[in-house]
């Protein structure tokens, strides 16, 4: 595994924890799924079902980024009335030079922007769907978790809200400085 960049560990960080969050998710309300993701807890499982059951994950990931998009990139943004990275912007590009340094930025700020919008979507799903398996106990207990579900869901809705703009602001700083600085 030599070949591990940060582009790899970013895409990992992006779609592939992700997904495997909402497999866990969609486990809650399909027990034949809850199977399987608790067969592939045993030892004596084989690399082809341990594979198909990253790539199912990486496909969760990535229906689960579409959705984010939708929230984050398309919803928030014009709400906000921020822009958006101008297509003549993204032609500045063919310079070696510049394509490192968005690529960089990408790595080391949008995924992360990528990750935080995900599970601001999927907390939710796996919140409700863990109280709807399990049975409730003590009341307290209960507020309790309410409590932590909240303050992780504000948490990870604002990682996700400022990662995106940060990264919006990082790229078209990229995208617009002079091929001299």
């Amino acid at each position: 595994m030599s070949n591990v960049t940060s582009t790899t560990f970013g895409y990992v960080i992006a779609f592939l924890l992700p997904g495997m969050v909402g497999l866990v998710a969609a486990s809650y309300w399909f027990p034949r799924l809850r199977a399987v993701l608790q067969e592939l807890m045993t030892c004596d499982v084989s690399f082809g079902f341990f594979f198909g059951v990253i790539l199912l994950a990486l496909v969760a990931g990535l229906q689960v980024c579409a959705a984010r998009w939708a929230v984050y990139e398309m919803l928030i943004r014009k709400i906000r009335g921020k822009d958006r990275v101008l297509p003549e912007e993204f032609a500045r590009l063919t310079n070696e030079g510049v394509l490192k340094a968005f690529r960089a930025s990408v790595d080391e700020i949008y995924r992360y922007h990528q990750f935080w919008g995900a599970m601001s979507l999927l907390i939710p799903v796996v919140f409700f769907g863990w109280g709807l398996a399990y049975e409730r106990t003590h009341a307290l207990c209960i507020g309790w978790v309410i409590t932590i579900f909240a303050i992780t869901e504000v948490l990870t809705c604002w990682c996700a809200y400022d990662t995106y703009f940060k990264s919006l602001g990082r790229s078209k700083k990229v995208l617009s400085e002079d091929d001299n600085g």
